[in-house]
């Protein structure tokens, strides 16, 4: 399987095990895009620019349970340190910036995953 020519890509988590009918999960996936394209706009225009020149990539990911939410932030540790590792044998400046925007997008992405799951998690406990 070749290298992806996608260099930015939206991966939106969508939880399963909420009980929400197709709709309500594709409505919830909708408004999660349009704020992650915002958010991506106003934090990083040129990067933001760059994704939508590229075709605005999505990706729908699915999550059964919170515990899968987690397991989804761990996994971006796992990448922002690869990443990282790439970055330190990086010869060329152009390739350290490309490495230290994937990186800084990944940051962003886990912070949001993180507070949607300590929100649920509040939620939870005060059922």
């Amino acid at each position: 399987m070749g290298r992806s020519p996608f260099q930015y890509k939206m991966c939106i988590v969508i939880r399963t095990d909420l009980g929400m009918s197709a709709g309500k999960m594709i409505a919830q996936a909708c408004h999660a895009a349009v704020g992650a394209n915002e958010e991506a706009k106003r934090l990083n225009h040129k990067a933001w620019r760059k994704w939508r020149e590229e075709g605005a990539k999505k990706v729908a990911l699915e999550a059964e349970s919170l515990e899968d939410m987690h397991k989804v932030v761990d996994k971006i540790d796992e990448q922002i340190k690869e990443i990282k590792n790439q970055k330190k044998g990086a010869a060329e400046e152009q390739e350290k910036e490309t490495l230290d925007r994937r990186i800084f997008h990944l940051e962003a992405e886990k912070e949001r995953l993180k507070a949607a799951v300590a929100l649920k998690e509040a939620e939870v406990k005060e059922k």
